[in-house]
């Protein structure tokens, strides 16, 4: 929780965040390190992140935690309150992506079950090793 909390509040800090977007990177760090201790694997956390932000700014033209590209993909002007949205924050600050990393959090859950986990995983809650 501690950690979840200081990913938002270093967020904060970016240009464009309000409260709703630091509350809702809160909830993406809880996804990050969900990825981690639910996988032992360090690169979910690391892909998820780069991933989004490389899509969501360079693709498809959003603002990347309130810090704008000089070049995208898409270019777009939106017409919708900022609380939907994400105004020039992006889309973190939108309550549109809450249920999306709800969404990301139960896929996670089932993908980390199904499968053995590496041996390095070994200690981590929920992970068994052979």
């Amino acid at each position: 929780l501690i950690s979840c909390v200081l990913y938002g509040l270093v967020h904060s800090a970016n240009p464009n965040a309000g409260l709703l977007s630091t509350a809702i990177i809160v909830l993406f760090g809880y996804l990050r390190i969900y990825g981690y201790l639910s996988t032992g694997q360090l690169w979910l956390s690391f892909g998820m992140h780069t991933g989004w932000n490389y899509f969501q700014a360079t693709v498809f033209g959003f603002a990347a935690s309130g810090h704008a590209e000089a070049w995208t993909l898409v270019t777009h002007e939106s017409a919708a309150a900022d609380w939907l949205s994400g105004g020039k924050f992006g889309p973190e600050a939108s309550v549109l992506t809450v249920p999306v990393v709800l969404v990301a959090l139960v896929v996670m859950r089932a993908w980390s079950r199904g499968g053995k986990r590496r041996p390095d995983a070994a200690g981590v809650a929920g992970a068994t090793a052979d």
